[in-house]
């Protein structure tokens, strides 16, 4: 891709339509395939931004406010992205934009099952029961005694569940430190 001026002196990048390959036939416009193929620095530096300060949220721990109005994910479990990013899967309710039903979080950045919490890049998460839980309920009723994690296979593909918080927490720490380390130009 190589940017040409345009007459007003404003960059513009060239693309070429045979370097494109459009699966359903329809050829798009330029602006359009410009506009969803050049990443966005400034959402970048946002999100960024979102994580650094969700990251400062969950080293503070949640204010007893933040977990009443916080949604509830239940049946949780934690998944990595082929990046290193943790997140979570669970049957939220009471969330504001998506209401109740099974969800992927965004970035997860801090955890406490003991206290019932988590922190993603975008809100507090009250935790209810684990996945591990509805597992083995499950593995009881169909009489199975020895039920191991991934009893009940949730396809997430690409993204393998993580069960063990010890090697969770080794996981946020080392994404902490992705995070904290990353520079503005750069994806998260």
């Amino acid at each position: 891709m190589s940017v040409t001026p345009l007459q007003r002196g404003y960059p513009m990048p060239s693309i070429k339509f045979a370097d494109v390959e459009f699966p359903d036939h329809n050829t798009p416009s330029p602006y359009s395939i410009w506009r969803h193929s050049m990443p966005s620095i400034f959402a970048q530096k946002l999100w960024k931004q979102k994580l650094v300060a969700a990251l400062a949220a969950a080293d503070a721990g949640p204010s007893a406010s933040d977990l009443v109005n916080a949604p509830a994910l239940n049946h949780w479990r934690a998944f990595v992205t082929p990046k290193g990013s943790p997140f979570l899967f669970g049957m939220v309710s009471g969330h504001p934009r998506l209401g109740s039903r099974w969800i992927t979080t965004s970035q997860l950045v801090g955890i406490n099952p003991t206290h019932g919490w988590a922190r993603t890049a975008s809100r507090w998460y009250q935790l209810s029961c684990p996945f591990a839980d509805l597992e083995a309920k499950v593995a009881r009723g169909l009489g199975v005694s020895d039920a191991g994690p991934d009893f009940l296979q949730v396809g997430m593909p690409g993204c393998p569940s993580l069960d063990d918080m010890t090697k969770l927490s080794l996981l946020l720490s080392a994404w902490r430190n992705r995070i904290l380390q990353a520079d503005g130009d750069r994806h998260v």
